[in-house]
């Protein structure tokens, strides 16, 4: 059987939002080799169950090199079946955010009514930091801008995740509501409509370091 060249692996990056959302999976991909080393096809054995995290799996495994196995001393091509896992965090671990204010830790999450005013997600995050003159936090492939208001209060909270992709999104985060019933009103501009459909119910979870118990 032909077998990977160690050396050669090209680690699958974890897309943004699986990641500030904590989903992870499992791929599992058949990749069949010529006689040569070279990649004839790689498929999809087992999904994930996400279509990023599929993709990314096959993205980085098509830049992997193989070595031909061999039958009486001469190569041949063959089969090689390859998992690949995205480890999202352990169950019931919430990580820190220091930047994401107490009062907030795990707050209300609802639909906020007023659409993001910008043309497209690209659009926002050219222009959303100057118009609150406010630093991105950059954390590849994350960027996230905080607004506060004119007494130091977090206001806003935005992600932009996986740029200059077909899943590129943008999120905005309004706190409001009371010490005592804390409410993050949620909104978000998508590349694609199909991915708003697939996300919407997970982001009004909110970020997995601030999510209800």
């Amino acid at each position: 059987m032909p077998s990977v060249n160690v050396s050669s692996r090209v680690s699958p990056k974890f897309p943004g939002y699986d990641a500030i959302y904590s989903l992870g999976g499992r791929v599992v991909l058949d990749v069949t080799i010529a006689s040569n080393g070279s990649i004839v096809d790689v498929h999809i054995e087992k999904s994930s169950g996400h279509r990023e995290l599929d993709e990314s799996a096959l993205d980085a495994v098509r830049q992997w090199q193989f070595t031909p196995g061999s039958r009486q001393g001469t190569p041949v091509g063959g089969v090689v079946r390859v998992p690949v896992n995205f480890n999202p965090l352990p169950s019931g671990y919430v990580p820190h955010n220091r930047l994401w204010p107490e009062a907030y830790a795990h707050p209300r999450y609802i639909p906020d009514p007023s659409p993001i005013a910008y043309a497209s997600v690209d659009a926002a995050f050219e222009q959303v930091p100057a118009d609150v003159h406010r630093p991105l936090q950059d954390a590849y492939p994350i960027e996230q801008l905080l607004v506060h208001d004119a007494h130091g209060r977090l206001v806003q909270w935005w992600i932009f995740t996986d740029l200059h992709t077909p899943d590129a999104m943008a999120t905005r985060l309004v706190f409001g509501g009371t010490p005592s019933d804390p409410v993050v009103a949620v909104t978000s501009l998508y590349t694609r409509a199909a991915v708003c459909a697939a996300r919407k119910a997970e982001t009004l979870r909110g970020p997995s370091f601030a999510r209800s118990p």
